[in-house]
């Protein structure tokens, strides 16, 4: 995820997960916030660029 040109979408297919919806669920379980709103808050990555 911390490869900003990648959408989280190609990034929960290319490690498995059936889709950005089942990545984001497993996700959000573990570290409490959605990857979007992680990648923004580590990354400093604006929406329209995920």
């Amino acid at each position: 995820m911390s490869v900003r040109d990648l959408p989280l979408s190609e990034n929960a297919i290319s490690v498995g997960f059936a889709n950005q919806s089942h990545l984001t669920k497993a996700f959000s379980a573990q570290v409490s916030v959605s990857p979007a709103t992680w990648r923004r808050e580590v990354l400093g990555v604006r929406d329209n660029e995920t």
